[in-house]
């Protein structure tokens, strides 16, 4: 059997690697071109969610739509806790609109995922306050991973188009129109790890993230534990992992 050349192993490596790193940097840069060039308006999207449930912990639909404006970002969504076969004024009807590294976040009256200016003054109060998920405006779309299997391949690609515009945000303020709940001192205390301070922190680059707290106790928790974080190159020392593990706890 004949031996392939260490030299040549070398030089295909490199080369795999350095068309691997071409392909993502030119599929980057097209996500952006495409978002910062043009106004898209996406087709609806519907999915299991992966991480959230109903309070009886069944399954949670969502119908997603982006809208491109020339000043905003807006994200409208509706929410099944029914089943998939809800009506829809058993649907909530939820919009987040991004816009000057703020995010808005509406709960509005049930209807279709499209957008207007006078849908704002027609909000109604928040059924739970979105900072308990949202941290940094916009959060990625993970549909359950049995279900991402069903969606075509303009779905797939459209939410990761998606996925890439929520990555290049860079940090966002969140503004809640209702939030009157009266949250405990300890909900804002932050997740100081030095690993997740690389990128949640006060920073202004692209991949600076908004400080997360115990507030986001529930998502800190299902991200760890189904590796969605930290991301891909980073990881928690020992010592991290104990701190996290007793701040969970609380």
């Amino acid at each position: 059997m004949k031996k392939f050349p260490l030299s040549k192993l070398f030089k295909v490596s490199l080369v795999v690697t350095g068309l691997t790193f071409f392909a993502g940097a030119m599929t980057i840069m097209f996500g952006i071109y495409f978002f910062a060039n043009s106004n898209p308006t996406t087709d609806e999207i519907f999915f299991r969610s992966w991480e959230s449930k109903t309070i009886n912990g069944e399954a949670v639909y969502n119908t997603i739509k982006f809208i491109k404006q020339s000043d905003q970002d807006v994200w409208m969504m509706n929410q099944s806790h029914h089943g998939f076969k809800a009506s829809s004024e058993q649907l909530d009807r939820l919009a987040i609109v991004v816009k000057k590294q703020t995010a808005h976040f509406y709960q509005l009256p049930p209807g279709p995922l499209e957008w207007s200016n006078n849908l704002p003054p027609r909000k109604i109060n928040l059924k739970v306050d979105c900072r308990q998920c949202h941290s940094n405006g916009p959060r990625a779309i993970r549909p359950a991973p049995d279900f991402l299997t069903l969606l075509n391949l303009k779905e797939k690609t459209t939410l990761f188009l998606l996925n890439l515009r929520i990555k290049f945000y860079g940090r966002l303020e969140n503004n809640l129109w209702n939030h009157d709940e009266v949250l405990t001192e300890k909900s804002f205390q932050k997740v100081n790890l030095k690993t997740c301070l690389q990128c949640h922190n006060s920073g202004n680059n692209f991949w600076n993230r908004a400080h997360i707290s115990l507030q986001q106790i529930d998502t800190i928790r299902f991200l760890v534990d189904n590796k969605q974080m930290p991301p891909k190159g980073f990881s928690l020392s020992e010592e991290e992992r104990s701190e996290l593990h007793n701040l969970l706890q609380q």
